[in-house]
């Protein structure tokens, strides 16, 4: 999970997002205990401009439907 919150601290601090979301089968599988640590880590890395204003973290609600979600949004924008 440490490279994962090392991602996202660096995402924040280029981008600086609102909201940041993360699905998946691991996200799922530890969804309590990967958010909150994921969270805290993030915490640890982001610049201090940014521990002021974090964005969230939220687990995806499409869980197991995201591919198929991601599939009719990538056919209906090349049609």
């Amino acid at each position: 999970m440490d490279y994962l919150a090392l991602g996202i601290a660096n995402l924040i601090n280029m981008f600086d997002p609102a909201a940041i979301i993360l699905g998946g089968s691991l996200i799922e599988a530890f969804h309590p205990i990967a958010i909150e640590q994921v969270r805290s880590s993030v915490q640890e890395r982001v610049l201090p401009y940014h521990k002021e204003r974090s964005a969230i973290i939220i687990p995806s609600k499409l869980k197991g439907r995201v591919k198929l979600v991601g599939a009719g949004t990538l056919i209906f924008s090349e049609f």
